[in-house]
């Protein structure tokens, strides 16, 4: 990086103040979302997100943005949307990784199942982390999480899944995954389409955002001339 032509300090434009760029490199944090549509406002939801059983569509009931994922299940057992991200490019998965999945989910009705943080290789699943949740109805959108330690060498794809019981609907938005061991409370929207419930891990999208804040003055510093012989 170079910095010549910086201001000491300069609050009123900040990518141009020497003070706040060298400061953010410690204190900015960036986020990767790895869980494509994440939103659920891509055209196709069947791209990015497939269901096992149940019914998934598209509903204008959003949390953010005009879209939400939506799945209803009528018949007589669990049934689950799910996406694949794969770690076969640039990203890899190393064991002793944590990785935390989160969405906010909605009923109309009461409905109680689980989330699931699962790792697989190209044949099966090789461990997975699940967390419960459990919605009254009618009391909006309610985050849930959970945490997965990877385990197995071979594993070179993550799955996200949120179940549904039977007669149940549920609606999904804000579908976060990250490396982190836990989630945060900030949304990043990853607007990438996979294609079949299957979208590459190097396709995150990413923001960031400052863990401190800034409070300064400008400061102006004159240098004086001087003549240099040759």
């Amino acid at each position: 990086r170079s910095y010549q032509n910086y201001d000491i300090v300069d609050p009123a434009a900040q990518s141009n103040s020497l003070l706040h760029v060298i400061a953010r490199l410690a204190t900015m944090r960036e986020v990767y979302n790895y869980a494509a549509n994440s939103s659920f406002e891509n055209a196709t939801i069947g791209n990015s997100w497939l269901a096992s059983g149940g019914t998934l569509t598209k509903e204008a009931d959003a949390l953010l943005g005009t879209s939400c994922g939506q799945l209803a299940n009528a018949s007589g057992s669990t049934q689950r949307i799910y996406q694949t991200i794969t770690f076969t490019g640039t990203k890899k998965l190393n064991v002793g990784e944590t990785w935390s999945f989160a969405a906010y989910l909605k009923a109309a009705a009461a409905a109680a199942s689980n989330i699931r943080l699962s790792e697989w290789d190209a044949a099966a699943v090789n461990a997975s982390t699940t967390a419960g949740y459990s919605l009254t109805g009618g009391e909006g959108w309610t985050k849930v999480e959970v945490s997965h330690t990877i385990t197995d060498t071979t594993s070179d794809r993550l799955r996200v899944e949120i179940d549904v019981v039977t007669a149940t609907t549920v609606k999904a938005d804000c579908v976060m995954l990250i490396q982190s061991n836990r989630a945060v409370q900030w949304f990043v929207l990853n607007d990438n389409d996979g294609a079949v419930g299957i979208e590459s891990a190097d396709d995150a999208d990413y923001n960031s955002f400052d863990t401190c804040g800034f409070d300064c003055d400008d400061v102006d510093i004159i240098h004086p001339w001087s003549l240099l012989e040759k």
